[in-house]
């Protein structure tokens, strides 16, 4: 079974039962709730207090990036792929032992600007603080954490963004940067629009695709 989702809660006589998988052996098991929600939160309980493995870091953010999957936030998709590149230096890592030392060392080891960097630590952060208030571990460690880079943003002048449109010739692309102009959106925003959020007697666009609040 996948990481991030080792057992599921499935219908069952009636009721429902904790599912998961050893190997290729299903092992099922009933629960005393009747209704969905109360079945997720009872299988997750009953999860937690049967798993005696060590919260290690991997364990910590796998379970935190699956926390974070039921109500699949807009950063999720980047919050795994970050892991996928963090795994392989925190995953084993007792996260007592975490320190500034081995904050930095890993940052000597990634090959990433240091936003990139920054943020991934900041994610381990935030994990460790989820962690922590599941009281999976007692304390919390202190990351150190990369400077912010400096960068001085410079505006195009009209006459460098006209000479800047008149160079983009594929339509699809000058739509992009129309709709970037003029709605100052995020660029995936623009680019998971749909037309149904298109208002074409109103003349809007709503940004919130439905759903997200």
């Amino acid at each position: 079974m996948p990481a991030l989702t080792p057992y599921t809660v499935q219908r069952f006589r009636g009721g429902f039962a904790l599912v998961w998988y050893e190997g290729e052996k299903r092992h099922r098991r009933s629960l005393a709730s009747k209704d969905r929600v109360s079945a997720e939160a009872e299988a997750r309980r009953l999860w937690e207090m049967a798993d005696d493995t060590p919260w290690t870091v991997g364990r910590i953010v796998e379970g935190y990036i699956a926390e974070l999957a039921k109500n699949d936030p807009p950063s999720l998709q980047r919050r795994k792929d970050a892991w996928k590149a963090m795994r392989a230096y925190w995953g084993n890592v007792d996260p007592e032992l975490i320190d500034r030392d081995m904050c930095m060392d890993y940052r000597d080891e990634r090959p990433v600007a240091d936003s990139t960097a920054r943020y991934e630590l900041l994610m381990l952060s935030t994990a460790l603080t989820w962690a922590h208030g599941k009281k999976h571990i007692e304390r919390r460690p202190e990351l150190w954490l990369p400077a912010r880079d400096a960068y001085r943003i410079r505006y195009l002048e009209r006459d460098e963004f006209e000479k800047f449109f008149e160079a983009i010739r594929s339509p699809h692309a000058r739509l992009y940067v129309l709709l970037g102009l003029y709605t100052m959106a995020r660029p995936s925003a623009i680019l998971e629009l749909e037309w149904s959020q298109v208002d074409f007697d109103r003349r809007q666009i709503d940004l919130n695709p439905p759903g997200r609040r």
